[in-house]
């Protein structure tokens, strides 16, 4: 194997091994001496894949975005309207979340923490950058096909509107998967909903 193809590999299954020990730890908690002990190696070994426990957490990260993405595209293919695309993108994002325990953990620490800069190699932030655009490329495709077929109640600022959207959605979301106490119960399904279909009637016409 190819020396480059070796390392790939390697900072994989690292990657994959701390995923594995956020499910279990949680985020926050974890160091590198527990993603060496997890991975079955020293920490002088991760060195040579890594140079940080931030870069590792922004490969983790964008595994999961591309996971995610390359979810939610086989749903939207599915659609022909912008109104009916952007629903089953918010539906295949709340799916997604049911069925992968760290995506609104990452999501929220990317949120409020992200990573030092100073601590990733540009490759490492490269990939991140590549599917952090084809996502925001993605949402911004619907609105564009939307605005063009006259689906839109107005013509719409698209990049506030995408932004505004998928922050609101994701506050939603992790609302919606919380344990913490709540002055009403929320059923996930429902809850979703209602943003899904408030946000529609603002923005798009009626069929």
């Amino acid at each position: 194997m190819k020396k480059e193809t070796v390392i790939k590999a390697k900072r994989q299954f690292i990657a994959d091994c701390t995923k594995n020990l956020i499910e279990t730890a949680g985020i926050d908690s974890i160091n590198m001496e527990d993603i060496a002990k997890a991975s079955e190696y020293t920490k002088r070994t991760l060195y040579v894949y890594f140079k940080s426990k931030d870069e590792i957490l922004l490969w983790v990260f964008t595994d999961d975005l591309i996971q995610r993405w390359n979810y939610q595209k086989i749903r939207i293919q599915q659609k022909i309207k912008g109104i009916d695309k952007l629903k089953e993108w918010a539906y295949a994002y709340l799916d997604y979340c049911s069925e992968n325990s760290i995506t609104i953990p990452l999501q929220n620490y990317m949120d409020y923490h992200f990573v030092n800069l100073e601590k990733v190699d540009n490759e490492v932030f490269s990939r991140f950058e590549e599917i952090n655009t084809a996502l925001a490329e993605g949402l911004r495709l619907i609105f564009n096909e939307s605005l063009k077929n006259k689906e839109l109640r107005f013509k719409v600022n698209i990049d506030l509107t995408i932004s505004q959207f998928l922050y609101s959605y994701r506050a939603i979301l992790q609302r919606a998967f919380s344990s913490q106490y709540s002055f009403t119960t929320i059923d996930k399904k429902e809850y979703v909903d209602y943003f899904i279909h408030s946000f529609i009637l603002g923005h798009f016409k009626k069929k």
